[in-house]
């Protein structure tokens, strides 16, 4: 009898140990295409209404203006992205998320300053009896780079070309060419008192994209017209100002522009539970409709799976796009404190995003099918970011996706959250194509992501079988010992009679 009793024991843990491993390995081939097939589906309805949102906004500005110009483009930028926040709010009530800002609201409206020019900006070489001898184009050779320190006006004379702004600043009236190599703007304000007119300085091609936005408090715009224009040129444009210079040619400016008071919102929701841990996937607004449209969506996948989540997680639509700090400093601002092992990934789309990240590296031309990692790293947190690329690295590699990576950049939002003491990482990727009223959407890099957020969102959804089963096991193997044991001593109480 003792003997049968072994031999049911032992199959029925050998029947536990061949269903541990089929769902183990059933796990580890899941097909994640099946598993995200409702999340790819929401993406794509999702971005069709964003896209309707955006053209009828669009059709109305051209309806009410008869000029299509800097002044009407920005202020259209702002109502969509407005329009877009309170659409985003809906969805995350309508999935049940709880809000996170003043008032138990899922939107937040920040006072803000933009600006407007009132006749496009002039940037020209030309000679002395003013004949125009090159004119440079905005937005591709140039841009003006407005500020606290700016100021409206024209100025027509031969710039002075400095290296050191500490040790001569200029004087009143002054044009400064000042080489990106030495110039910082922590100058700015010894520039300002010394009254100059104009400076001059070769920037990135990433900061050429991103130094046209503003978004500024209104408190620290200056109401006199008494500061200088910053203007900031590709490298090219800059070795030819040089050169122009040199050979005894005028710089010819013309910045007119007034500022305007603008109310800007964000939305964001939060799922919370008992965790120490805290995840905060941050999604521009501005330009980014393909990543607005999935996070949507990964939204609903994780409230539709809120029984696995291990986290507190944050879905955070910021204002602005990626290079302004505004809308994630705000949102920074609500909070004391964040939790030790915080982590915070941004989505951005790669198309309005950082063309230049790679520009001193062989074959690192801009590709929309790579996906670019950018981050800030230091001593202090390159351990837990070393961690963060190589987990997302892994699966990147797994779905065939190629990954770039750049941890020296500190002109992203992502900085704001390092500073704040969080591990962040700016994920700069097109998921969706839409040309030719066809989209496109990309499962291989939905998939991806989709992975790498779960690995710190979920846990599995066989975790809590696996461990009924290991425990199972372990009670079998207990049983058996104990039944071995009693076994034994029978057996010696034989041999002693």
């Amino acid at each position: 009898m003792i003997k049968l009793f072994f031999l049911k024991i032992k199959i029925h843990s050998s029947l536990f140990l061949v269903i541990l491993f089929l769902l183990i390995f059933s796990s580890c081939s899941y097909n994640y295409s099946d598993l995200y097939n409702s999340l790819l589906t929401n993406t794509a309805n999702n971005f069709e209404e964003i896209k309707k949102i955006s053209l009828k906004i669009s059709q109305s500005a051209v309806n009410n203006s008869q000029i299509n110009n800097n002044n009407n483009i920005e202020k259209e930028n702002i109502e969509i992205d407005n329009e877009l926040s309170l659409y985003i709010s809906k969805k995350l009530k309508e999935y049940n998320y709880q809000p996170i800002f003043e008032g138990n609201s899922y939107t937040e409206y920040l006072d803000a300053i933009t600006y407007q020019f009132i006749q496009e900006p002039i940037f020209e070489i030309v000679d002395m009896k003013n004949k125009v001898i090159k004119k440079y184009e905005y937005s591709k050779d140039y841009i003006i780079k407005i500020d606290q320190y700016s100021t409206s006006g024209s100025i027509s004379k031969r710039a002075l070309t400095i290296t050191d702004p500490s040790l001569f600043p200029g004087t009143k009236g002054d044009i400064l060419i000042i080489s990106k190599v030495f110039y910082d703007e922590k100058y700015d304000p010894i520039l300002y008192n010394n009254k100059i007119s104009a400076i001059i300085t070769n920037v990135s091609e990433e900061q050429l994209i991103s130094g046209n936005s503003l978004l500024l408090s209104g408190s620290i715009i200056s109401s006199k017209n008494d500061g200088f224009i910053k203007v900031f040129v590709n490298d090219k444009t800059f070795s030819e100002i040089a050169q122009y210079t040199y050979q005894g040619f005028k710089i010819k400016i013309k910045s007119n522009f007034e500022f305007k008071p603008v109310s800007i919102l964000q939305s964001a929701g939060i799922i919370p539970i008992k965790s120490d841990n805290l995840t905060i996937i941050v999604t521009p607004i501005t330009n980014n409709n393909s990543n607005i449209a999935y996070t949507l969506a990964y939204a609903k996948y994780i409230q539709d799976n809120k029984k696995y989540l291990k986290q507190n997680v944050i879905f955070l639509f910021s204002a602005a796009d990626d290079f302004n700090f505004f809308g994630s400093i705000n949102f920074l601002s609500i909070f004391n404190s964040f939790p030790e092992n915080s982590s915070c990934f941004i989505l951005e789309d790669i198309t309005t995003s950082l063309y230049s990240l790679f520009e001193n590296e062989e074959n690192g031309r801009f590709d929309q099918d790579k996906i670019i990692l950018t981050t800030a790293m230091s001593k202090n947190n390159a351990k837990q970011l070393d961690r963060i690329i190589s987990r997302f690295d892994k699966i990147s590699k797994k779905e065939n996706v190629e990954t770039l990576i750049n941890t020296k950049n500190f002109s992203q939002s992502h900085f704001a959250y390092i500073y704040s003491g969080i591990n962040a990482l700016t994920i700069n990727i097109k998921m969706i194509d839409d040309c030719e009223n066809t989209i496109r959407i990309n499962p291989k890099k939905i998939n991806l992501v989709s992975q790498f957020f779960d690995s710190y969102l979920l846990h599995s959804k066989y975790y809590k079988i696996i461990i009924i089963i290991s425990v199972s096991i372990v009670t079998i193997i207990l049983l058996l010992i104990l039944f071995k044991y009693k076994g034994n001593n029978k057996d010696k109480g034989r041999n002693l009679s």
